[in-house]
């Protein structure tokens, strides 16, 4: 496994003085979309809730996400593109599904093939047998109500899947796929999680869930899901006009050891805590493992603006997270501009050559009518985007006002010391770092005195 530089926790230490905390805003790479809408089927936004990936058998950079036409940004079909260096993109047009009078399109899964698609994960195994070594969990809704001329799905099956007894629909739900070529999919039953009445009909290994969910395999094999679930909101943390108003949305986590058997009870790893406004919310937590840890970003709502943006996380252990600053890691554009409402991630970073890149789709509205009298979400355009940071600097400890008063960290004891201290830091004009020894007590140790 690659080693990386060190993540830096406030729980790492046990003092604190004259110290905040600075999150590094990802660098546009390169200053523009990277892929636009193009065609009728993305007219209206190419779009995230997808996953972005470095194939390690070809060793082309890959994307799958959701499009949506103008006509209706639900109306989400999944597309696929493709690149040779990560920056410049290309739809394959294949001859899977016809779409809007042409014969050959980038549609992986249209709407006839089993409804709406959203939150997509992909993960690749160059090692498993050739009908597996692509593989995917996605949301599926047979049965959604398309608003656009000839995106509906008649029969309401998912292609490919047999309907569950007693069922003459399939139900809406998250489902896994497998593929030989992350293009031909397979669907395989049953639903792992859903929403609605006919999710009973797979039995007891279906959980609740609805949207805001994205899987993750670890090194060891066990799967992670991260899941979008609601708790009553705090006093002033909702608004009338949001479509969920009166909750709070929060992660849960779930784990599995082999991607099916799924438990209905979960952890709640990030809500809201003291140092965030009233108004904050969490939609998602796209996570990597990193050395012996994990980073993220964090998909953060704010429901009286209506807007989201994202934030830097890192764990040690995959349920407490840190967040250093509570900036948003990729600003805002100016409202009316690709990102100058929401920005959503795809899943996870691509890590390579010292950087953790991001895909993301920059949309040019809000989540809802500010002045709605009713719960809304509204229609948004447009275009996925790229982000990068260095790493090791994506967070980091810093004076808390830049002067020439002292600042300090002691951290916490270890039996971990050798005879070299690897300190990764920046100073300013004047600055300087210094270090000493301590005792049990947090006294200097005679002979490792900062003027030692």
């Amino acid at each position: 496994m690659d080693r990386y530089p060190p993540m830096l926790f406030a729980d790492d230490f046990v003092e604190h003085h004259a110290i905040a905390w600075r999150g590094e805003p990802g660098t546009l790479d390169p200053d523009r979309p990277v892929l636009e809408p193009q065609y009728p089927w993305d007219s209206g936004a190419t779009f995230s809730h997808g996953t972005a990936l470095k194939d390690p058998i070809d060793g082309l950079y890959k994307l799958w996400y959701l499009s949506t036409p103008k006509a209706w940004y639900n109306d989400r079909q999944l597309t696929y593109a493709t690149s040779e260096d990560g920056v410049n993109w290309v739809k394959p047009m294949l001859d899977i599904y016809p779409c809007d009078g042409h014969d050959k399109t980038n549609i992986l899964f249209g709407m006839g093939m089993g409804g709406q698609v959203s939150q997509v994960s992909v993960f690749i195994h160059p090692d498993a047998a050739p009908d597996r070594r692509y593989e995917m969990f996605c949301y599926r809704h047979p049965e959604h109500q398309a608003k656009t001329p000839g995106y509906g799905c008649p029969d309401k099956k998912i292609q490919g899947l047999e309907l569950p007894p007693g069922c003459d629909v399939q139900p809406y739900g998250l489902y896994r796929h497998f593929s030989p070529d992350g293009i031909h999919w397979t669907p395989q039953a049953p639903a792992i999680a859903g929403a609605g009445p006919a999710q009973a009909a797979y039995g007891d290994q279906v959980f609740a869930s609805s949207d805001g969910l994205a899987m993750f395999q670890l090194r060891d094999g066990r799967y992670v899901c991260h899941n979008k679930v609601e708790l009553a909101a705090l006093p002033g943390g909702f608004v009338p006009y949001d479509v969920a108003a009166g909750n709070c949305r929060t992660i849960a986590r779930r784990e599995s050891p082999d991607g099916w058997q799924w438990g209905h009870t979960y952890q709640n790893i990030l809500t809201p805590d003291w140092r965030d406004p009233p108004d904050t919310q969490f939609m998602e937590l796209m996570m990597n493992e990193y050395n012996d840890g994990y980073i993220a970003v964090v998909t953060v709502y704010h429901c009286t603006e209506q807007t989201i943006d994202l934030q830097l996380a890192g764990s040690a252990d995959g349920v407490k997270w840190f967040r250093a600053n509570r900036r948003p890691a990729i600003p805002l554009k100016p409202l009316g501009e690709p990102g100058g409402g929401m920005i959503w991630p795809t899943r996870g970073f691509i890590i390579e050559n010292g950087r953790a890149y991001l895909y993301y789709a920059g949309l040019n509205g809000l989540h809802g009518n500010l002045y709605s009298t009713m719960p809304t979400c509204e229609a948004f355009e447009g275009a996925l985007f790229r982000a990068s940071w260095e790493l090791g600097r994506m967070w980091a400890a810093i004076h808390l006002s830049g002067n020439d008063q002292t600042a300090y960290l002691t951290a916490r004891p270890t039996n971990h010391l050798g005879k070299t201290l690897h300190v990764n830091a920046v100073t300013g004009d004047g600055g300087r770092i210094e270090a000493e020894m301590v005792d049990d007590q947090l006294k200097p140790i005679p002979g490792y005195t900062r003027e030692d």
